[in-house]
């Protein structure tokens, strides 16, 4: 469900490319896109979103319900709760963009770079994730393919549960359900943990 508080709001079929944008203290998400909706980003910046009181996310890029959304050249930092969220048949399309210092929620939970769910489908080029104090990327009954960029400085780098799992390939195959394929070119460096345990929360969207 979505609420109020959006820097950018694509829903309903409708269509936006957006070019050297900033959203900046949006409260709730600053890019949300739904309903079969499809947004372009190029040199766009998303920081410092606020949580809201209802849902208490405050994320950069808001993906669901079969909308998809293209990013290429833009920064994400200072965003709150998880950056991106990928979710409900929502697919996203992310190159040489950066995912940085996520805050996390006022219980302390998450801080996570990206939350991919409920088969939400995304592609990472050349992405920057990092110094995240949660998760850089949580994959749960959602796949992503990771190609080159960097992973580093978060407090755990990867986190797969609910069919979601992780393969080592440079395969171009289709990915299988629930697969996290990451490529030889994609770094990790400096993150307390490669990969975490258990069942994470996913955040309320």
């Amino acid at each position: 469900m979505l609420y109020g508080g959006f820097g950018v709001l694509c829903e309903e079929q409708s269509q936006a490319a957006l070019s050297q944008v900033t959203v900046e203290r949006a409260t709730l998400t600053a890019f949300a896109v739904s309903q079969g909706a499809t947004l372009s980003l190029d040199r766009g910046l998303a920081r410092d979103t606020t949580s809201s009181t209802t849902s208490g996310t405050g994320c950069g890029i808001q993906v669901s319900r079969g909308a998809l959304v293209t990013v290429a050249h833009s920064r994400f930092s200072g965003n709150r709760v998880t950056t991106v969220i990928v979710a409900n048949d929502g697919s996203a399309d992310l190159s040489d963009s950066t995912i940085t210092d996520t805050r996390s929620a006022a219980d302390g939970n998450f801080g996570h770079g990206i939350t991919v769910f409920g088969k939400g489908a995304l592609l990472l080029r050349d992405v920057g994730i990092a110094r995240n104090p949660g998760i850089g990327l949580v994959a749960s009954d959602g796949s992503t393919r990771v190609t080159g960029g960097v992973v580093q400085k978060n407090t755990v780098a990867l986190h797969v549960q609910d069919g979601s799992f992780v393969s080592d390939s440079d395969d171009k195959a289709p990915l299988k359900p629930g697969e996290v394929r990451v490529s030889s070119t994609t770094s990790f460096s400096g993150n307390d943990a490669l990969l975490g345990t258990g069942i994470v929360p996913l955040p309320d969207y």
